[in-house]
Protein backbone atom coordinates (compact mmCIF):
# COMPACT_ATOMS: atom_id res chain seq x y z
CA UNK A 1 0.00 0.00 0.00
CA UNK A 2 1.33 3.57 -0.92
CA UNK A 3 2.92 5.72 1.62
CA UNK A 4 0.68 9.12 1.64
CA UNK A 5 3.09 11.77 3.14
CA UNK A 6 6.11 9.82 0.92
CA UNK A 7 4.14 10.10 -2.27
CA UNK A 8 2.90 14.03 -1.75
CA UNK A 9 7.05 14.90 -0.56
CA UNK A 10 7.78 12.81 -3.96
CA UNK A 11 5.68 15.41 -5.88
CA UNK A 12 6.90 18.28 -3.88
CA UNK A 13 10.44 17.55 -5.01
CA UNK A 14 9.42 17.81 -8.58
CA UNK A 15 7.77 20.45 -7.87
CA UNK A 16 10.34 22.56 -6.98
CA UNK A 17 12.25 21.17 -9.50
CA UNK A 18 9.78 22.61 -11.92
CA UNK A 19 9.66 25.84 -9.72
CA UNK A 20 13.50 26.44 -10.10
CA UNK A 21 13.55 26.14 -14.11
CA UNK A 22 10.34 28.16 -13.78
CA UNK A 23 7.83 25.83 -14.79
CA UNK A 24 5.04 27.36 -12.99
CA UNK A 25 2.31 26.02 -14.13
CA UNK A 26 3.57 22.48 -13.91
CA UNK A 27 4.69 22.94 -10.37
CA UNK A 28 1.38 24.23 -8.91
CA UNK A 29 -0.51 21.35 -11.03
CA UNK A 30 2.23 19.40 -8.77
CA UNK A 31 1.98 21.41 -5.53
CA UNK A 32 -1.84 20.47 -5.76
CA UNK A 33 -1.88 17.05 -5.91
CA UNK A 34 0.54 16.75 -2.76
CA UNK A 35 -1.82 19.23 -1.16
CA UNK A 36 -4.41 16.44 -2.06
CA UNK A 37 -2.66 13.62 -0.99
CA UNK A 38 -1.29 15.16 2.22
CA UNK A 39 -3.34 18.61 3.20
CA UNK A 40 -0.79 19.73 6.15
CA UNK A 41 2.20 18.87 4.12
CA UNK A 42 3.72 22.64 4.99
CA UNK A 43 6.54 22.58 1.75
CA UNK A 44 3.16 21.63 -0.77
CA UNK A 45 0.92 24.64 0.83
CA UNK A 46 3.60 27.27 0.57
CA UNK A 47 4.94 25.73 -2.63
CA UNK A 48 1.34 26.26 -4.18
CA UNK A 49 1.13 30.06 -3.01
CA UNK A 50 4.62 30.49 -4.70
CA UNK A 51 3.37 29.46 -7.90
CA UNK A 52 0.18 31.41 -7.92
CA UNK A 53 1.97 34.27 -6.71
CA UNK A 54 4.49 33.77 -9.71
CA UNK A 55 1.30 33.22 -11.85
CA UNK A 56 -0.26 36.32 -10.54
CA UNK A 57 -3.15 34.67 -8.97
CA UNK A 58 -2.90 36.68 -5.74
CA UNK A 59 -6.33 36.12 -5.02
CA UNK A 60 -6.16 32.37 -5.20
CA UNK A 61 -3.49 32.56 -2.97
CA UNK A 62 -5.70 34.59 -0.35
CA UNK A 63 -8.04 31.97 -0.33
CA UNK A 64 -5.73 29.53 0.52
CA UNK A 65 -4.58 31.79 3.86
CA UNK A 66 -8.31 31.40 4.82
CA UNK A 67 -8.79 27.64 4.02
CA UNK A 68 -5.82 26.63 6.16
CA UNK A 69 -6.50 28.88 8.93
CA UNK A 70 -9.66 26.61 9.34
CA UNK A 71 -7.41 23.56 10.49
CA UNK A 72 -5.70 23.43 13.37
CA UNK A 73 -2.78 21.32 11.92
CA UNK A 74 -2.25 23.91 9.14
CA UNK A 75 -3.63 27.46 10.60
CA UNK A 76 -0.09 28.29 11.84
CA UNK A 77 1.17 28.55 8.71
CA UNK A 78 -1.70 31.43 7.58
CA UNK A 79 0.52 34.53 8.24
CA UNK A 80 3.59 32.98 6.44
CA UNK A 81 1.22 33.09 3.26
CA UNK A 82 -0.53 36.13 3.78
CA UNK A 83 3.09 37.72 4.55
CA UNK A 84 4.26 36.57 1.00
CA UNK A 85 1.35 38.01 -0.55
CA UNK A 86 2.13 41.34 0.84
CA UNK A 87 5.41 41.06 -0.25
CA UNK A 88 4.21 40.21 -3.90
CA UNK A 89 1.98 43.57 -3.81
CA UNK A 90 4.95 45.52 -1.71
CA UNK A 91 2.65 46.18 1.07
CA UNK A 92 5.43 46.02 3.58
CA UNK A 93 4.03 47.48 6.79
CA UNK A 94 1.59 44.75 6.41
CA UNK A 95 4.13 41.89 5.30
CA UNK A 96 6.21 43.13 8.38
CA UNK A 97 2.81 42.48 10.62
CA UNK A 98 2.78 39.21 9.35
CA UNK A 99 6.22 37.96 9.51
CA UNK A 100 5.76 38.94 12.83
CA UNK A 101 3.40 36.11 13.36
CA UNK A 102 5.33 33.43 11.28
CA UNK A 103 8.34 34.54 13.89
CA UNK A 104 6.11 34.25 16.99
CA UNK A 105 4.24 31.24 16.11
CA UNK A 106 7.26 29.38 14.26
CA UNK A 107 10.30 30.62 16.15
CA UNK A 108 12.65 27.50 15.05
CA UNK A 109 11.64 28.50 10.89
CA UNK A 110 14.29 30.91 9.30
CA UNK A 111 11.58 32.39 7.05
CA UNK A 112 10.32 34.40 9.93
CA UNK A 113 13.44 36.46 10.77
CA UNK A 114 14.26 37.15 6.79
CA UNK A 115 10.83 38.49 6.09
CA UNK A 116 11.12 40.49 9.15
CA UNK A 117 14.78 42.21 8.17
CA UNK A 118 13.52 42.31 4.40
CA UNK A 119 10.39 43.87 5.27
CA UNK A 120 12.44 46.62 7.77
CA UNK A 121 15.16 47.34 5.09
CA UNK A 122 12.10 47.52 2.05
CA UNK A 123 11.27 50.60 4.77
CA UNK A 124 14.47 52.12 5.06
CA UNK A 125 14.70 50.54 8.15
CA UNK A 126 18.26 49.22 8.39
CA UNK A 127 19.20 49.55 12.41
CA UNK A 128 16.20 47.78 13.00
CA UNK A 129 16.77 45.02 10.81
CA UNK A 130 20.34 44.48 11.91
CA UNK A 131 19.05 44.55 16.11
CA UNK A 132 16.46 41.83 15.06
CA UNK A 133 19.71 39.74 13.34
CA UNK A 134 22.02 39.90 15.83
CA UNK A 135 19.38 39.29 18.69
CA UNK A 136 19.72 35.94 16.93
CA UNK A 137 23.02 35.66 16.66
CA UNK A 138 23.02 32.43 17.68
CA UNK A 139 20.35 31.30 15.78
CA UNK A 140 21.52 33.60 12.62
CA UNK A 141 25.15 31.62 12.18
CA UNK A 142 22.96 28.66 12.34
CA UNK A 143 21.04 29.10 9.09
CA UNK A 144 23.02 29.98 6.03
CA UNK A 145 19.17 31.76 5.29
CA UNK A 146 19.62 34.13 7.86
CA UNK A 147 23.43 34.56 7.66
CA UNK A 148 22.61 35.30 4.02
CA UNK A 149 20.33 37.92 5.06
CA UNK A 150 22.20 39.99 7.38
CA UNK A 151 24.85 39.90 4.64
CA UNK A 152 21.75 41.47 2.58
CA UNK A 153 21.24 44.41 5.23
CA UNK A 154 24.43 45.96 3.89
CA UNK A 155 23.76 45.78 0.82
CA UNK A 156 20.00 47.26 0.66
CA UNK A 157 21.96 50.16 3.37
CA UNK A 158 24.54 50.26 -0.12
CA UNK A 159 26.97 50.30 2.32
CA UNK A 160 29.66 47.91 0.33
CA UNK A 161 32.33 47.68 3.23
CA UNK A 162 30.32 46.46 5.62
CA UNK A 163 28.80 44.15 3.06
CA UNK A 164 32.19 42.65 2.17
CA UNK A 165 33.20 42.44 5.59
CA UNK A 166 29.90 39.95 6.22
CA UNK A 167 30.56 38.22 3.40
CA UNK A 168 34.29 37.37 4.03
CA UNK A 169 32.87 36.31 7.75
CA UNK A 170 30.15 34.06 6.31
CA UNK A 171 32.63 32.73 3.77
CA UNK A 172 34.99 31.64 6.33
CA UNK A 173 32.49 30.10 8.73
CA UNK A 174 30.55 28.00 5.58
CA UNK A 175 33.72 27.26 2.90
CA UNK A 176 31.31 25.83 1.10
CA UNK A 177 28.04 28.25 1.04
CA UNK A 178 28.70 28.81 -3.02
CA UNK A 179 26.19 32.33 -2.43
CA UNK A 180 29.12 33.56 0.08
CA UNK A 181 31.02 33.36 -2.26
CA UNK A 182 28.95 35.04 -4.73
CA UNK A 183 28.16 37.67 -2.27
CA UNK A 184 32.31 38.25 -1.55
CA UNK A 185 32.55 39.10 -5.43
CA UNK A 186 29.42 41.23 -5.76
CA UNK A 187 31.09 43.79 -2.89
CA UNK A 188 34.26 43.93 -4.72
CA UNK A 189 33.07 44.68 -7.82
CA UNK A 190 30.31 47.07 -6.04
CA UNK A 191 33.80 48.58 -4.27
CA UNK A 192 35.69 48.92 -7.77
CA UNK A 193 37.95 46.24 -6.60
CA UNK A 194 38.17 44.43 -9.82
CA UNK A 195 41.11 42.46 -9.65
CA UNK A 196 40.34 41.20 -6.65
CA UNK A 197 36.73 40.21 -7.69
CA UNK A 198 38.11 38.58 -10.42
CA UNK A 199 40.46 36.37 -8.38
CA UNK A 200 37.50 35.28 -6.00
CA UNK A 201 35.53 34.37 -9.49
CA UNK A 202 38.32 32.56 -10.50
CA UNK A 203 38.58 30.73 -6.86
CA UNK A 204 34.47 30.01 -6.79
CA UNK A 205 34.99 28.77 -9.69
CA UNK A 206 37.46 26.33 -9.20
CA UNK A 207 35.66 25.10 -5.91
CA UNK A 208 32.05 24.98 -7.40
CA UNK A 209 32.57 23.64 -10.72
CA UNK A 210 29.03 22.51 -11.34
CA UNK A 211 27.08 25.54 -9.78
CA UNK A 212 25.76 27.99 -12.07
CA UNK A 213 25.53 31.21 -10.05
CA UNK A 214 29.19 30.97 -9.67
CA UNK A 215 30.25 30.57 -13.42
CA UNK A 216 27.80 33.83 -13.50
CA UNK A 217 29.03 36.24 -11.45
CA UNK A 218 32.56 35.25 -13.03
CA UNK A 219 31.06 36.65 -16.23
CA UNK A 220 29.70 39.35 -14.51
CA UNK A 221 33.16 40.45 -13.72
CA UNK A 222 33.86 40.80 -17.52
CA UNK A 223 31.18 42.93 -17.61
CA UNK A 224 31.91 45.44 -14.93
CA UNK A 225 35.22 45.61 -16.11
CA UNK A 226 33.59 46.81 -19.84
CA UNK A 227 35.26 43.72 -21.46
CA UNK A 228 31.99 43.09 -23.27
CA UNK A 229 34.21 40.50 -25.63
CA UNK A 230 35.48 38.29 -22.74
CA UNK A 231 31.80 38.60 -21.02
CA UNK A 232 30.29 37.14 -24.45
CA UNK A 233 33.04 34.59 -24.63
CA UNK A 234 32.08 33.52 -20.65
CA UNK A 235 28.66 33.32 -21.08
CA UNK A 236 29.38 31.27 -24.50
CA UNK A 237 30.89 28.80 -22.07
CA UNK A 238 28.55 28.94 -19.24
CA UNK A 239 25.65 28.10 -22.42
CA UNK A 240 27.73 24.95 -23.26
CA UNK A 241 28.83 24.12 -19.64
CA UNK A 242 24.85 24.44 -18.64
CA UNK A 243 23.36 23.25 -21.80
CA UNK A 244 19.27 22.60 -21.19
CA UNK A 245 18.99 24.73 -18.21
CA UNK A 246 16.39 27.41 -18.82
CA UNK A 247 17.78 29.53 -16.61
CA UNK A 248 21.41 30.56 -18.99
CA UNK A 249 19.25 32.30 -21.78
CA UNK A 250 17.69 34.79 -19.02
CA UNK A 251 20.44 35.48 -17.22
CA UNK A 252 22.68 36.06 -20.02
CA UNK A 253 19.88 38.29 -21.80
CA UNK A 254 19.77 40.57 -18.42
CA UNK A 255 23.61 40.53 -18.70
CA UNK A 256 23.36 41.82 -22.13
CA UNK A 257 20.94 44.53 -21.17
CA UNK A 258 23.27 45.78 -18.87
CA UNK A 259 26.05 45.77 -21.09
CA UNK A 260 24.14 47.94 -23.52
CA UNK A 261 22.77 49.95 -20.37
CA UNK A 262 26.88 50.96 -19.86
CA UNK A 263 27.38 51.12 -23.60
CA UNK A 264 24.23 54.04 -23.28
CA UNK A 265 25.56 55.62 -20.71
CA UNK A 266 29.14 56.28 -22.03
CA UNK A 267 27.43 57.51 -25.10
CA UNK A 268 25.14 60.10 -23.39
CA UNK A 269 28.24 61.70 -21.71
CA UNK A 270 29.86 61.80 -25.16
CA UNK A 271 26.73 63.35 -26.62
CA UNK A 272 26.96 65.83 -23.32
CA UNK A 273 30.49 66.90 -24.44
CA UNK A 274 29.83 68.08 -28.04
CA UNK A 275 30.66 65.08 -29.67
CA UNK A 276 29.12 63.55 -32.73
CA UNK A 277 28.25 59.80 -32.49
CA UNK A 278 30.05 57.86 -35.07
CA UNK A 279 26.81 55.65 -35.57
CA UNK A 280 24.41 58.73 -36.19
CA UNK A 281 27.04 60.22 -39.09
CA UNK A 282 27.60 56.47 -40.83
CA UNK A 283 23.72 56.03 -41.06
CA UNK A 284 22.90 59.83 -42.31
CA UNK A 285 25.65 59.56 -45.35
CA UNK A 286 23.35 57.16 -47.45
CA UNK A 287 20.61 57.19 -48.57
CA UNK A 288 19.40 53.25 -47.42
CA UNK A 289 21.00 50.68 -45.50
CA UNK A 290 23.28 47.94 -47.50
CA UNK A 291 20.56 45.02 -46.78
CA UNK A 292 22.62 42.72 -47.81
CA UNK A 293 25.35 44.33 -45.05
CA UNK A 294 24.84 43.52 -41.30
CA UNK A 295 26.82 46.02 -39.75
CA UNK A 296 24.57 48.65 -42.09
CA UNK A 297 21.50 46.77 -40.91
CA UNK A 298 22.45 47.19 -37.53
CA UNK A 299 23.60 50.77 -37.25
CA UNK A 300 20.49 51.66 -39.44
CA UNK A 301 18.11 50.04 -36.71
CA UNK A 302 19.99 51.91 -34.44
CA UNK A 303 18.38 54.84 -35.55
CA UNK A 304 14.95 54.22 -34.32
CA UNK A 305 13.32 53.92 -30.65
CA UNK A 306 10.35 52.41 -29.77
CA UNK A 307 7.79 54.22 -28.21
CA UNK A 308 5.99 50.35 -26.78
CA UNK A 309 2.79 49.52 -27.37
CA UNK A 310 4.36 46.13 -27.21
CA UNK A 311 8.16 44.19 -27.98
CA UNK A 312 7.39 43.75 -31.58
CA UNK A 313 10.00 46.52 -33.11
CA UNK A 314 12.51 45.60 -30.15
CA UNK A 315 12.47 42.25 -31.49
CA UNK A 316 12.72 43.41 -35.17
CA UNK A 317 15.95 45.58 -33.91
CA UNK A 318 17.36 42.90 -32.53
CA UNK A 319 17.43 40.27 -35.62
CA UNK A 320 19.84 43.23 -36.69
CA UNK A 321 21.74 42.95 -34.08
CA UNK A 322 20.49 46.66 -32.91
CA UNK A 323 20.29 46.94 -28.93
CA UNK A 324 19.55 50.03 -28.22
CA UNK A 325 18.68 51.06 -24.71
CA UNK A 326 15.05 52.91 -24.80
CA UNK A 327 12.29 53.18 -21.87
CA UNK A 328 9.64 51.88 -23.73
CA UNK A 329 11.30 49.76 -25.96
CA UNK A 330 10.08 46.57 -23.66
CA UNK A 331 6.77 48.13 -22.33
CA UNK A 332 3.27 47.81 -22.84
CA UNK A 333 2.45 51.56 -23.75
CA UNK A 334 -1.26 52.21 -23.89
CA UNK A 335 -1.41 55.23 -26.07
CA UNK A 336 -3.34 58.07 -24.36
CA UNK A 337 -1.10 57.52 -20.98
CA UNK A 338 2.24 58.13 -23.52
CA UNK A 339 0.83 60.94 -24.97
CA UNK A 340 0.22 62.45 -21.66
CA UNK A 341 3.68 61.18 -20.25
CA UNK A 342 5.35 63.21 -22.86
CA UNK A 343 3.22 66.00 -22.21
CA UNK A 344 3.90 65.66 -18.75
CA UNK A 345 7.90 65.39 -19.29
CA UNK A 346 6.63 61.91 -17.76
CA UNK A 347 7.16 63.16 -14.34
CA UNK A 348 7.84 61.34 -11.57
CA UNK A 349 8.55 58.09 -13.82
CA UNK A 350 11.09 55.74 -12.06
CA UNK A 351 10.45 57.71 -8.38
CA UNK A 352 9.51 54.83 -5.63
CA UNK A 353 6.47 55.87 -5.21
CA UNK A 354 5.21 55.73 -8.61
CA UNK A 355 7.05 52.49 -9.57
CA UNK A 356 5.90 49.15 -8.84
CA UNK A 357 7.66 45.73 -8.66
CA UNK A 358 4.58 42.70 -10.18
CA UNK A 359 5.10 39.44 -11.27
CA UNK A 360 3.34 38.36 -14.74
CA UNK A 361 4.10 34.89 -16.27
CA UNK A 362 6.73 34.27 -13.91
CA UNK A 363 8.70 37.47 -14.79
CA UNK A 364 9.48 40.28 -12.16
CA UNK A 365 7.99 43.69 -14.34
CA UNK A 366 8.34 47.45 -13.27
CA UNK A 367 4.88 49.07 -13.63
CA UNK A 368 4.23 52.86 -13.64
CA UNK A 369 1.00 53.47 -11.68
CA UNK A 370 0.82 57.33 -13.08
CA UNK A 371 0.87 56.17 -16.90
CA UNK A 372 0.06 52.82 -16.96
CA UNK A 373 2.88 51.26 -18.55
CA UNK A 374 4.51 48.11 -17.59
CA UNK A 375 8.46 47.21 -18.33
CA UNK A 376 10.17 44.09 -19.18
CA UNK A 377 12.68 43.32 -16.84
CA UNK A 378 13.90 40.07 -17.77
CA UNK A 379 14.29 38.66 -14.94
CA UNK A 380 12.42 35.77 -13.94
CA UNK A 381 11.23 35.18 -10.20
CA UNK A 382 13.70 32.52 -9.05
CA UNK A 383 16.91 34.47 -10.37
CA UNK A 384 17.45 37.35 -7.73
CA UNK A 385 15.81 38.95 -4.87
CA UNK A 386 12.61 40.72 -5.57
CA UNK A 387 13.57 43.87 -2.94
CA UNK A 388 17.11 43.63 -4.70
CA UNK A 389 15.70 44.30 -8.18
CA UNK A 390 13.36 46.69 -7.26
CA UNK A 391 16.04 48.71 -5.63
CA UNK A 392 18.17 48.59 -9.13
CA UNK A 393 15.28 48.82 -11.39
CA UNK A 394 14.59 52.20 -10.28
CA UNK A 395 17.27 54.37 -10.38
CA UNK A 396 17.82 52.37 -13.89
CA UNK A 397 14.40 53.58 -15.16
CA UNK A 398 15.28 57.36 -14.07
CA UNK A 399 18.49 57.08 -16.41
CA UNK A 400 16.08 55.75 -19.25
CA UNK A 401 13.48 58.61 -18.67
CA UNK A 402 16.09 61.23 -18.94
CA UNK A 403 18.08 59.60 -21.54
CA UNK A 404 14.16 59.23 -23.85
CA UNK A 405 13.82 63.14 -22.59
CA UNK A 406 17.23 63.99 -24.05
CA UNK A 407 16.75 62.55 -27.19
CA UNK A 408 13.86 63.79 -27.78
CA UNK A 409 14.87 67.71 -27.39
CA UNK A 410 18.15 66.34 -29.57
CA UNK A 411 16.24 65.14 -32.38
CA UNK A 412 18.41 62.32 -32.31
CA UNK A 413 16.08 59.07 -33.12
CA UNK A 414 13.04 57.89 -35.14
CA UNK A 415 10.22 57.52 -33.38
CA UNK A 416 8.22 54.22 -33.57
CA UNK A 417 4.65 53.37 -32.15
CA UNK A 418 2.12 50.87 -33.19
CA UNK A 419 -1.62 50.14 -33.12
CA UNK A 420 -4.49 47.90 -34.28
CA UNK A 421 -6.47 50.24 -35.74
CA UNK A 422 -4.62 53.57 -34.67
CA UNK A 423 -7.09 57.00 -35.52
CA UNK A 424 -5.76 59.55 -37.62
CA UNK A 425 -6.74 62.13 -34.67
CA UNK A 426 -4.99 59.74 -31.85
CA UNK A 427 -1.94 59.53 -34.64
CA UNK A 428 -1.80 63.60 -34.75
CA UNK A 429 -2.12 64.11 -31.39
CA UNK A 430 0.86 61.97 -30.77
CA UNK A 431 2.62 64.11 -33.51
CA UNK A 432 1.94 66.93 -32.17
CA UNK A 433 3.09 66.42 -28.74
CA UNK A 434 6.20 65.05 -29.78
CA UNK A 435 6.65 67.82 -32.11
CA UNK A 436 6.79 70.06 -28.32
CA UNK A 437 10.80 68.62 -28.34
CA UNK A 438 11.73 69.34 -31.76
CA UNK A 439 11.33 67.99 -35.11
CA UNK A 440 10.89 64.28 -34.19
CA UNK A 441 10.15 62.30 -36.69
CA UNK A 442 7.44 59.51 -36.08
CA UNK A 443 6.60 56.45 -37.96
CA UNK A 444 3.09 55.49 -37.07
CA UNK A 445 2.47 51.79 -38.49
CA UNK A 446 -1.36 50.39 -38.17
CA UNK A 447 -3.27 47.52 -39.66
CA UNK A 448 -4.25 47.95 -42.87
CA UNK A 449 -8.30 48.32 -43.68
CA UNK A 450 -9.95 48.24 -46.81
CA UNK A 451 -8.83 52.47 -47.38
CA UNK A 452 -5.41 51.42 -46.30
CA UNK A 453 -4.05 48.68 -47.77
CA UNK A 454 -0.87 46.61 -46.56
CA UNK A 455 2.59 48.35 -47.59
CA UNK A 456 0.78 51.96 -48.24
CA UNK A 457 3.09 54.60 -46.77
CA UNK A 458 1.76 58.16 -46.56
CA UNK A 459 4.01 61.04 -45.14
CA UNK A 460 2.92 64.69 -44.16
CA UNK A 461 5.97 66.44 -42.50
CA UNK A 462 7.37 64.69 -40.42
CA UNK A 463 5.03 62.08 -39.78
CA UNK A 464 5.30 58.64 -41.40
CA UNK A 465 1.73 56.95 -41.15
CA UNK A 466 2.38 52.79 -42.47
CA UNK A 467 0.19 50.31 -42.92
CA UNK A 468 0.60 46.86 -42.42
CA UNK A 469 -0.69 43.45 -43.11
CA UNK A 470 -0.28 42.18 -39.63
CA UNK A 471 0.76 42.78 -36.02
CA UNK A 472 3.72 40.55 -34.79
CA UNK A 473 2.33 37.81 -32.72
CA UNK A 474 4.19 35.18 -30.02
CA UNK A 475 3.26 31.72 -31.49
CA UNK A 476 4.16 29.23 -29.08
CA UNK A 477 7.23 27.21 -29.72
CA UNK A 478 7.97 29.86 -32.76
CA UNK A 479 8.43 33.17 -31.30
CA UNK A 480 7.17 36.13 -32.54
CA UNK A 481 5.74 36.15 -36.23
CA UNK A 482 6.61 39.33 -37.50
CA UNK A 483 6.32 41.55 -41.10
CA UNK A 484 9.95 42.22 -41.80
CA UNK A 485 9.99 43.06 -45.19
CA UNK A 486 7.00 45.83 -44.26
CA UNK A 487 8.23 47.12 -41.52
CA UNK A 488 12.40 47.39 -42.95
CA UNK A 489 10.37 49.43 -45.99
CA UNK A 490 8.23 51.40 -43.43
CA UNK A 491 11.98 52.20 -41.63
CA UNK A 492 13.44 53.29 -44.74
CA UNK A 493 11.21 56.08 -45.48
CA UNK A 494 11.27 57.57 -42.22
CA UNK A 495 14.86 57.44 -42.43
CA UNK A 496 14.64 59.28 -45.47
CA UNK A 497 12.53 62.03 -43.91
CA UNK A 498 14.81 62.35 -41.14
CA UNK A 499 17.73 62.86 -43.87
CA UNK A 500 15.60 65.13 -45.54
CA UNK A 501 15.87 67.20 -42.38
CA UNK A 502 19.22 66.72 -41.51
CA UNK A 503 20.36 67.41 -44.64
CA UNK A 504 18.21 70.19 -46.75
CA UNK A 505 19.16 69.27 -50.24
CA UNK A 506 17.87 66.03 -49.71
CA UNK A 507 14.76 65.01 -51.19
CA UNK A 508 11.88 63.52 -49.45
CA UNK A 509 11.01 59.62 -50.16
CA UNK A 510 9.90 58.90 -53.65
CA UNK A 511 7.83 56.47 -52.06
CA UNK A 512 5.24 58.80 -50.60
CA UNK A 513 1.53 57.96 -50.93
CA UNK A 514 2.36 54.68 -52.75
CA UNK A 515 2.00 50.68 -52.08
CA UNK A 516 5.39 49.41 -51.36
Amino acid sequence: MQNVPEFATALVVRASRAAQERRFPEALRLWSLARQEDPTNRRAILGTVRALLALDRAGEAESIAAEIEQVPATAVLAPAVRARIAQSRREWPRALEQWRLVRERLPDDPSGLVGIATALCQLGRFDEADRELQAAANTVAAHPEMEACYCRVAEFRRDWRQALGRWNAARDRRPGNAEAHIGVVRALLSLGRMAEAEAAAEAAKAQFPGHLDVHAIHAECAHWRGDWALASRRWDDVELRFAGNPLVRAMRRASVERVNENAERQSAVVAAAGETERGATEAVAAERPDRTDPKAMQQFFMQFESLGRNCEFGLLQRQFGAEPLGLLRWSATPVQPLITALSQRFRGVGDPDQTELEVKAGEYRIRDTLYRFAIHTRIMVGEGDPEIIYRKQCPRIRFLRDKLLGDLETESKILVFQLDHMQDTVIRRLYETLGEYGRNVLLAVKLADAGHPAGLIEIEDRLVIASIDRLGSAEPGHGWDISVEHWISFCEAAYRVRRAIAVPDASLPETAGLVS
